[in-house]
């Protein structure tokens, strides 16, 4: 990725795909909505949108990643930081909703790249939620079982995300995010 793209123009494109998905995310309005201005600038510094597509999707994915690690780096308990996590998706999410599940769906079953990072990406959750879950006493001595509770919640992580852009109420998010949370207890 060009290093002379700006993080809000990362941010611009981001929100283009997640509103137009792969198809709508034309590569005039991409350029438009960012500081380049025009295709022809956009072009100096990627191949075509695909590639804008992929540094969108990375960016992306990084970015949650790293939000998800500040989240469990608090000082607090397991379920709160379960509850942050899912919380920080609707709160970031709302407008749009999770690029990464858009990717899965519409990019990952046809491209061989998109499915590399959306996996990547699960298996960087599934890790995260194994992390936190190892801190919790009923799992800590039972990798299986932590690794099978882990994959549970991203599974559960993932439809969530898909309820966000169906226009689910933030009310209706909050009952089923404590709903989830109530395997912890």
């Amino acid at each position: 990725m060009p290093a002379e793209i700006s993080d809000q123009d990362l941010s611009t494109i981001i929100d283009i795909f997640r509103e137009s998905g792969f198809n709508g995310g034309v590569m005039e309005k991409i350029a438009k909505g960012t500081s380049l201005r025009s295709k022809r600038r956009l072009y100096d510094f990627f191949d075509g949108k695909e590639a804008v597509y992929l540094a969108a999707l990375r960016t992306y994915s990084e970015r949650r990643h790293n939000d998800h690690q500040k989240i469990c780096a608090r000082k607090k308990t397991v379920k709160e930081r379960f509850r942050l996590i899912f919380e920080r998706e609707i709160e970031k999410e709302y407008r749009y909703g999770c690029l990464l599940c858009y990717a899965m769906v519409e990019r990952a079953p046809h491209d061989e790249a998109v499915r590399a990072i959306t996996q990547s990406a699960d298996a960087q959750l599934q890790g995260t939620f194994a992390s936190l879950l190892g801190e919790d006493n009923r799992w800590k001595d039972d990798a299986e079982l932590r690794a099978q509770q882990a994959d549970t919640f991203a599974m559960l992580f993932s439809g969530f995300l898909l309820l966000i852009p169906q226009g689910t109420s933030k009310a209706e998010l909050a009952t089923r995010i404590e709903q989830i949370l109530a395997l912890l207890d």
